[in-house]
């Protein structure tokens, strides 16, 4: 095989064969015309496309362009789906299992996806992204599938160093692939590195190998290629890192900041509480505080009432109190009475006089101050009441000649 190596993209290149197989070449030369004929009219038509898109209605442009494209090569098809059908094909026709005599092998990891979303997939991961464009109909590609791209070293290689994309060229997605990035293969099979790294117009070709290699050479080529890019790539990566340092820090000094928002609002919202709380406290105490006022000057009204009925009773009853007999009279009937403060005071009363007089001349006394009282006597044992004795005479009453009863507060 014969190498040629330009700027930073390296192409191996072994005899020119064509995508389709030698029996086909007379077909190959006879479609010449007919590709001359759709790219004269591609090219035709996406000149009258700018035209007519600065002319027709935004909506009208939109339908059209939205319409899916016409390519020479491949049919219309969902890129996932082909992807994942060319990944089944080639992992059935090409890995070994255990069971085999030569041993068991392995396949490079190609992503599920279309070559646009892989490239994707390496921009985010800054890796370098390993594409395999399979002929199915070209002589070399059985032998280059299981000697080289199966080859445990190159499948290392890879999962280390690129994310890997292949593709049929008989669909549309890998055959729109060769115009992107300088990828043109003019021989099969066909494998390249690209790059697609951040700040860049778009993925740059690394390298590219056309035709047959063995694991060694594709291997030696690779490593070459990376290391003369491997300063972009740790550039990249450091930028990448740069940036990732930064959004956390300023992830970081978000949270404290909300943090501390957080706190200060928590201190206001306790201090808010705490002060609420005061101010429920104080007017739990002023209002009782109110009321225990009330409540006093409500008793001291009610007492100050109290004492002057009081003394209004002992004017009254001091004016009509009947007059004290002597003490020698044979009819007098003395009576003491025994006081809650101890005294006794006693007065002479006829025997006929009523019980009622008795209960009118303590209400006389200083010394009381109950509004309703019992008079009681020992022996024997009676209680006197003022309105269901008033009217028991001293003598009926047990109380003559001379009696001690004991005055009981009711009130």
């Amino acid at each position: 095989p014969r190498r040629r190596r330009r700027a930073t993209m390296t192409t191996t290149t072994t005899r020119p064969v064509p995508f389709r197989s030698n029996n086909d070449v007379v077909g190959g030369i006879l479609s010449i015309p007919f590709r001359i004929v759709f790219a004269v009219a591609g090219a035709a038509l996406r000149v009258a496309g700018g035209v007519l898109s600065a002319v027709l209605p935004a909506s009208i442009t939109r339908r059209v362009r939205a319409l899916p494209p016409v390519t020479i090569g491949g049919e219309i098809d969902d890129p996932v789906v082909a992807a994942a059908a060319f990944i089944a094909d080639f992992n059935d026709k090409y890995v070994r299992d255990d069971d085999d005599d030569a041993g068991a092998s392995s396949a490079p990891a190609f992503l599920p996806c279309s070559h646009a979303d892989a490239l994707r997939e390496a921009k985010r991961a800054i890796k370098f992204l390993f594409v395999y464009l399979h002929a199915p109909e070209h002589e070399d590609t059985d032998e280059f599938c299981v000697k080289t791209l199966c080859d445990a070293r190159v499948v290392a290689f890879l999962e280390e160093h690129a994310l890997a994309w292949g593709g049929d060229v008989t669909t549309s997605d890998a055959f729109r692939l060769a115009g992107v990035a300088g990828v043109r293969p003019s021989a099969y099979p066909y494998v390249a590195l690209l790059q697609n790294a951040e700040g860049a117009s778009g993925p740059e070709l690394v390298m590219a190998c056309e035709g047959a290699i063995d694991p060694v050479g594709l291997l030696e080529v690779m490593t070459t290629a990376i290391a003369e890019q491997g300063d972009v790539v740790e550039a990249a990566r450091a930028r990448r890192t740069e940036r990732d340092e930064a959004r956390d820090i300023r992830a970081e000094q978000d949270a404290a900041f909300l943090a501390s928002l957080e706190a200060d609002a928590k201190r206001e919202r306790d201090a808010a509480a705490a002060r609420e709380a005061e101010d429920v406290a104080r007017r739990t105490r002023e209002a009782e505080e109110a009321a225990a006022d009330a409540a006093r000057l409500e008793e001291e009204r009610k007492e100050t009432e109290r004492l002057a009925t009081l003394a209004r009773r002992r004017e009254a009853k001091a004016r009509t109190l009947v007059a004290e007999v002597a003490a020698d009279d044979e009819n007098a009937c003395v009576v003491a009475v025994k006081l809650p403060n101890g005294t006794r005071r006693e007065r002479a009363f006829s025997s006929s006089h009523a019980v009622s007089d008795v209960f009118d001349f303590v209400d006389t006394l200083e010394e009381v101050d109950g509004m309703e009282y019992s008079l009681v006597s020992n022996y024997p044992r009676r209680v006197f009441q003022r309105a269901a004795d008033g009217g028991v005479t001293l003598l009926d009453g047990g109380l003559h000649p001379r009696a001690m009863l004991m005055y009981r507060s009711d009130d």
